[in-house]
């Protein structure tokens, strides 16, 4: 059976191996990134530790990408991104075979775990985990996450000094990969309460283990996770460092507590509906805070719903303890992995993400399966139609996950879908406009950027986007009067500095052309476009020392960028031995 629910899995999720990357974070975590895009090195495994953006402190997920690129390739134009799709696919089905081994392990019956690693694997909510190449973390992130959980259960038996340090090697790795594991060991105390009943662990009384020995084992269930909670306070330092250095941690300022109290309750009902009826599901849920919308008026009937399902079933789950023990377990492990993600602590422009859910499902399955009466279907005919039932639930998830995935042809399909969602999303039509305006439908592209600017007229990367449009159309000081708008609202947008230094530099104002690069590059000390531009200036003066130096500068960027290894060896054969 398991080989089935595999099978069926890999036909849902087989057409992405003809698909390309997205451009929604593909571009800057895959093919257009220089430290990954060059595949494995002692320079690009260095900078995956290193703290920085896009996104989170995942070193691992930037070695798994650097490695895709080494065996596959990554083109610049967004093609070739089969292999790294594969990868995508193969780990997904390695989860579900942990997953079944793991609840097969909790729950003690083989009936169950197979539902639950079925229900996972072609949940449509998990789409989005696997057809996108840049939440490879995600993938990587739950395979560790529940090889720690396996080491639990060895260690839980053991309690030996190698047991606990094989939890302690796969929960660093399971965060490496991605955050999402910092609610882990809060997991294993779940665990400790059911199935592994630590928290009743005790001695003799008439044992003559001395008091020191009692105190200790009586409260192991709980010291023992100190150093797990270290390595998750750990990780959530780094992440914050990172999305600071990246500027999309949101402060109280741009959304007040109330609102994210607000979206928290709402996204916890949301995402308990979706689980129940994955219908109109989106890449993209924008906070209405970030969209010109009153989240009071938008979230209020989700938010009430969300806090009564959050106090009845809480309250189910307290007054069932002792006879279903495992609904208690299931259901304070999915409202406790999604904490950190439903957006208390908010980081981007989401009210939501179905991709969080990749961890938190799990919680629900437990419960929800464990609960059903394996017991009573031991005669043929309920067995027969148990199994009818389940293979139906499995089949409709089959094909509304394999619709979904189907939204991840290309970057347009995607983004166009998203809008048939809501319309009333300016950061759906930003990327359906370019998507438009790399296919060179550049009226289409133009009328998505008004309706972005419409939505929102500070949308700063609208005006940036517009600006290029503009410059390709021909219109200089349309681009120039965009470019600087975008600068306005966000002064530390290397891409469009380097986009008006271009613009001037063009124009014959080579004063203003260097002070937009060099701006870029103090904004993008790694924005090879501007350094290799720089070099353009410096030689074009004739300049050649400090030419070569920003050339040279580009190439330890990016080893393969074309413009500057060109430039490097014009300087170097016409004068770059030559003092300026």
């Amino acid at each position: 059976m398991l080989a089935a629910i595999l099978l069926l899995t890999g036909f849902v999720y087989g057409q992405t191996l003809w698909f390309p990357f997205v451009n929604f974070d593909d571009d800057v975590h895959v093919y257009r990134n220089p430290h990954v895009r060059s595949g494995l090195s002692f320079d690009n495994l260095g900078w995956a530790f290193e703290i920085h953006g896009p996104s989170q402190w995942h070193p691992l997920a930037w070695i798994s990408h650097q490695l895709d690129s080494q065996l596959f390739g990554a083109a610049a134009d967004g093609t070739h991104a089969g292999g790294h799709h594969a990868v995508n696919l193969l780990l997904h089905l390695s989860n579900v075979v942990l997953v079944f081994v793991l609840f097969r392990r909790l729950l003690g019956r083989g009936e169950p775990a197979l539902l639950s690693a079925a229900l996972f694997a072609v949940h449509p909510l998990n789409v989005e985990s696997v057809a996108w190449v840049s939440e490879r973390r995600n993938l990587l992130c739950l395979l560790f996450s529940l090889s720690a959980l396996l080491a639990y259960f060895r260690y839980a038996h053991r309690e030996s000094w190698r047991s606990y340090l094989a939890v302690c090697v796969w929960l660093t790795a399971a965060l490496m990969a991605k955050p999402l594991a910092v609610t882990l060991p809060c997991v294993f105390w779940l665990l400790d309460f059911w199935p592994l009943k630590r928290w009743s662990k005790s001695l003799d009384v008439e044992s003559a283990t001395p008091l020191l020995d009692r105190l200790w084992l009586r409260w192991l269930p709980n010291l023992d996770k100190l150093p797990l909670l270290a390595l998750s306070a750990a990780s959530g330092v780094l992440t914050i460092l990172c999305q600071e250095a990246d500027g999309i941690v949101s402060s109280l300022d741009a959304l007040p507590f109330n609102d994210r109290v607000i979206n928290a309750l709402a996204a916890y009902g949301q995402y308990l509906l979706t689980l129940v009826w994955p219908i109109r599901l989106s890449v993209f849920y924008p906070h209405p805070r970030f969209v010109g919308l009153d989240p009071w008026e938008v979230l209020l009937v989700p938010a009430i719903g969300g806090a009564a399902a959050l106090l009845l079933v809480t309250l189910f789950a307290v007054v069932v303890r002792r006879r279903w023990p495992w609904w208690l377990v299931g259901w304070l492990w999915f409202v406790g992995t999604l904490v950190p993600m439903i957006g208390l602590v908010q980081s981007g422009m989401q009210q939501r993400a179905d991709r969080y859910l990749y961890l938190p499902m799990l919680g629900v399955l437990l419960a929800v399966t464990a609960s059903l009466p394996w017991n009573r279907w031991q005669t043929v005919k309920a067995r027969w139609c148990s199994t009818l039932v389940a293979s139906v639930i499995v089949l409709l998830l089959a094909g509304r996950a394999g619709d979904q995935v189907g939204t991840w042809r290309d970057s347009l399909t995607l983004f166009e879908h998203a809008l048939d969602i809501d319309d009333h999303n300016h950061w759906a039509h930003l990327n359906a406009g370019l998507a438009r305006q790399e296919r060179g439908d550049w009226d289409a592209a133009d009328q998505h950027y008004a309706a972005a600017l419409a939505i929102d007229p500070r949308y700063e990367l609208a005006h940036y986007n517009l600006g290029i449009l503009k410059y390709d159309r021909g219109d200089l000081r349309g681009a120039a009067s965009h470019f600087g708008q975008a600068l306005r609202l966000n002064p530390r947008l290397a891409d469009a500095w380097v986009r008006l230094g271009g613009l001037h530099g063009n124009t014959g104002r080579l004063d203003l052309a260097e002070q937009a690069f060099r701006t870029a590059c103090e904004v993008d000390p790694e924005h090879v476009d501007a350094w290799s531009n720089l070099g353009v200036i410096y030689e074009h003066r004739r300049d050649f020392r400090r030419a070569r130096l920003a050339y040279q500068t580009a190439l330890r960027i990016d080893p393969q960028f074309p413009a500057a290894r060109e430039g490097l060896a014009r300087v170097t054969a016409g004068g770059g031995n030559s003092t300026p």
